[in-house]
């Protein structure tokens, strides 16, 4: 029989005098099919890790034709029965498959996770049946206290064994003490012939000032250990890697917002995340974030507390929706493209960047390996949002990963959409702005939307083949931009009504100003000679309403003419236009050189946007609203409740707080809050280039006692200060 796949069950038995934990592995057998033998495919079920009242089988029934062979029972009376050691708290396995058997590791400790000391051990089977006598792969690692005495400490680990692409088989684990400091990731290689590598620290963390028993990684005299370890740092979230405290402020002082919303609703969808886990959610992945303006805070913490809705399991891994209930219009798992670039420049501030990873693959390779169907459905800016979530977590590996994917991603639009001329066409509806008042769900008309998109995914092609040494490609996509730019820059400007327009198949320009004219902003696109269209974000006849910006000019004729209830992009404000709007906006107040609009008006839009993103009292942000009462114009329909379809958060980090992402070590902050408006704010434990950011502003020091001025610390450390509420710049080495 041939071994086709492997899960591992971890099964926990009870009794009143102590624990026995179960290692069993189920083995598939093979058939010839490609895909997974078995695929789990019904209602939902809860698996709560509680040992009160947990089900730890995730109320599943067993598959049928699996087989389970136990690998260890503990034995504290007989040890040299099991492995020798004698403990009782068998946890954490982790397996493998390569050398052609099947490898798995597991954490022990004498009584419980915490009771130190703590191993973990390694143990082998040619068939999943037989297994070999666990031996210790890392030991023991104790700390002195003093002359006299030492403290031993425990094991953690989240990635057992890494197989690196130059065919090195690695194993890790996680060093740390019950304070909760970790010491840091050790790593090992496991050869051939079933010997052992010595034992290297790939990562001693940042926080730690204390012993240190082991190399780093690059001392060893192997050089493809040491390109085997750097490949695998990319893929490493360490349990303590960077500080889980903030500097400045106490989660704490927080949950309230989250106790507020749990409240506020019935939760008739639960997706992977449920109320109940929200802020254990919120607590370990999102930055903190305080002002003097409390709604403006009570919203941020609303939408991160609305995303973590539309976080899905699924069998091809975590995805995002958009509709908190299932709709017609979406593919797989209630999955829909148009959001997607929003949903990864909100994400990529999360600490958990597993999420957007498994995400993207889903797009790009989850279906046969290949590209979902009904990704192009809708327009998108996916390659930039790709690099401009690379610009934060600087995981250059996962990026260069998918270049031909996105390469090949850019010639089938090319393909579907480029007209002979050298423009892209599309249908307003596939923008996902349908019932415009310059388009039509039939008509083929070059619109700044994908044009603006198209030239921003050949820029960021250029960036990540430069990245990936394909200088050749780099030029190829750098001259698509550039030719792309050039054309949308000349054929969608209306020079007398100073805006960029859509442009109908007849060749004629529409002649109504929409706010998609902003979209080649939030690229940085334009010149200053068109810095002009921004005159009619304060104009009450153009853009400016009392309860935002709406997606037409309130001056034309067919403002607001096409009925109310399907999806208007007539004029009525939507927060898809808003966060594109906002973001552009930010862009041309940081890079352009004009005095048309200030940090004043984007600082009041976003105060209007947070105030909007309410109902009946409450917090409440769904998918459009009447520009001069704020009602929601789907009522109450179910499925536009925590509508996932704009951003908010990185409006504050990237916009109004100012952190510029960079491809070097820089630091930049250009923060868009007018002088004079707040005393104080802070942006607390920003993943940043691997490290963790703290972003302050004390007019009298008072507040955080950190000092007067405009500071940023990298992992506690200050790498940049300015007395005035003005633009920094630091490095992430300090």
């Amino acid at each position: 029989m041939k071994i086709k796949t492997t899960s591992l069950v971890l099964l926990m038995v009870e009794t009143i005098m102590f624990k026995v934990f179960v290692l069993a592995i189920t083995l598939y057998a093979a058939a010839a099919q490609a895909e997974e033998p078995v695929r789990y495919v019904g209602p939902d079920k809860t698996s709560n890790s509680s040992y009160a009242d947990g089900y730890h089988d995730g109320q599943m029934r067993p598959a049928i034709g699996t087989q389970n062979h136990q690998i260890l029972r503990a034995n504290r009376t007989h040890p040299e029965w099991s492995d020798g050691l004698g403990w009782t708290y068998n946890h954490a396995p982790m397996l493998a498959y390569a050398n052609r058997q099947f490898y798995c590791q597991y954490l022990a400790n004498p009584t419980g996770e915490h009771v130190p000391p703590g191993v973990t051990l390694l143990t082998r089977s040619q068939d999943g049946e037989h297994w070999t006598r666990p031996e210790v792969l890392f030991p023991i690692y104790a700390l002195a206290k003093d002359a006299d005495s030492f403290e031993y400490t425990v094991m953690h680990q989240r990635m057992g064994f890494y197989l690196a692409p130059n065919g090195r088989f690695l194993t890790m684990a996680f060093y740390c003490v019950n304070d909760g400091n970790g010491i840091g990731r050790v790593v090992r290689e496991i050869y051939g012939d079933d010997s052992l590598g010595p034992v290297y620290f790939i990562r001693v963390n940042d926080n730690w000032n204390g012993q240190v028993h082991y190399a780093r990684y690059t001392e060893s005299p192997d050089a493809g250990f040491v390109e085997a370890c750097q490949s695998a740092v990319y893929y490493l979230k360490d349990f303590k890697a960077l500080p889980s405290e903030p500097l400045i402020l106490d989660a704490q002082d927080f949950k309230h917002h989250v106790d507020r919303f749990n409240t506020m609703e019935d939760e008739p969808v639960v997706n992977a995340i449920p109320n109940a886990r929200a802020w254990s959610w919120m607590q370990a992945n999102v930055p903190l974030f305080e002002c003097s303006d409390k709604d403006l805070e009570e919203i941020y913490y609303y939408r991160w507390w609305t995303y973590r809705k539309h976080i899905k399991d699924t069998p091809d891994g975590r995805v995002l929706t958009e509709f908190i209930t299932p709709v017609n219009h979406a593919g797989p798992y209630n999955t829909i493209s148009c959001a997607l670039g929003h949903h990864l420049n909100e994400g990529r501030w999360l600490q958990d960047q597993g999420l957007l990873n498994e995400y993207v693959l889903f797009w790009l390779r989850g279906r046969h390996g290949g590209p979902q169907s009904h990704l192009h459905k809708f327009s998108s800016w996916l390659p930039s949002a790709l690099y401009s979530r690379y610009l934060v977590n600087h995981d250059a590996s996962f990026l260069k990963d998918l270049l031909p994917d996105l390469v090949k991603d850019y010639e089938q639009w090319e393909t579907e959409r480029q007209l002979p001329n050298g423009l892209f066409w599309q249908y307003d509806v596939k923008d996902g702005m349908e019932e415009s008042i310059s388009g039509g769900r039939r008509a083929k008309n070059i619109r700044p939307t994908i044009n603006s998109y198209m030239i921003a995914n050949a820029q960021a092609i250029t960036a990540i083949a430069n990245m990936a040494g394909q200088p050749d490609l780099a030029q190829t996509y750098r001259q698509k931009a550039e030719t792309l730019k050039g054309l949308m820059l000349k054929t969608l400007w209306d020079a007398e009504a100073q805006f960029f327009k859509v442009q109908f198949e007849n060749g004629q320009l529409s002649d109504a100003r929409e706010a998609i004219g902003y979209i080649p902003w939030m690229f940085n696109l334009p010149e200053d000679r068109h810095a002009p269209a921004w005159q009619q974000i304060l104009d009450p006849k153009g853009f400016a309403a009392p309860y935002g910006l709406t997606t037409a000019e309130q001056r034309h004729p067919k403002f607001r003419t096409h009925g109310t209830g399907t999806c208007e992009w007539d004029g009525a404000v939507w927060p898809f236009a808003t966060s594109q709007t906002l973001m552009a906006l930010a862009n041309v107040l940081k890079f352009s050189d004009q005095s048309f609009v200030s940090k004043q008006d984007y600082f009041n839009a976003l105060l209007t946007y947070a105030r909007a993103q309410h109902k009946n009292g409450r917090p409440y942000i769904g998918e459009y609203q009447d520009e001069q009462t704020g009602v929601w114009l789907k009522g109450d329909n179910p499925r536009s409740r925590a509508y996932n379809h704009s951003t908010f958060c990185d409006l504050i980090i990237s916009g109004l707080i100012g952190l510029c992402a960079q491809s070097d070590d820089t630091i930049i902050i250009d923060p868009l809050i007018p002088a004079n408006t707040w005393d104080w704010f802070a942006l607390d434990r920003i993943p940043y280039h691997g490290q963790s950011l703290t972003i302050l502003w004390d007019r009298t020091g008072e507040k955080y006692l950190k000092g007067k001025g405009f500071s940023v610390f990298v992992n506690g450390q200050l790498a940049a200060h300015c007395p005035a509420l003005d633009k920094i710049k630091g490095s992430v080495n300090r």
